[in-house]
């Protein structure tokens, strides 16, 4: 696979109950692939073990990662921590995301 089709292909994608509704936006390093899905579109973003959250806004995505690492050591909460700032940073492009 080429660079561009890295990037225009999902590395990871919602479940049967939201595939239907969702569109693919981009892949981040390799470790999550960030989807719009429903109607209003809502920003989610999954890893490699199917693990996805809501993009609701910056504190939002902050405070799930906080909660989340005290209890678990989930790949795709460790990959979001990592890639917080390129997160946030497609929230802003995306939807105009407010802290």
């Amino acid at each position: 696979m080429t660079e561009t089709e890295d990037e225009v292909t999902p590395l990871f994608r919602p479940g049967l109950a939201l595939i239907e509704k969702a569109r693919f936006i981009c892949n981040i390093n390799g470790e999550l692939s960030m989807w719009d899905v429903g109607e209003p579109p809502t920003l989610r973003i999954y890893g490699a073990d199917s693990y996805g959250i809501w993009l609701i806004g910056e504190e939002g995505v902050k405070d799930h990662i906080a909660r989340a690492t005290k209890y678990t050591s989930n790949k795709t909460i460790i990959a979001i921590d990592r890639n917080y700032e390129t997160i946030i940073l497609y929230m802003r492009m995306l939807r105009g995301a407010q802290p």
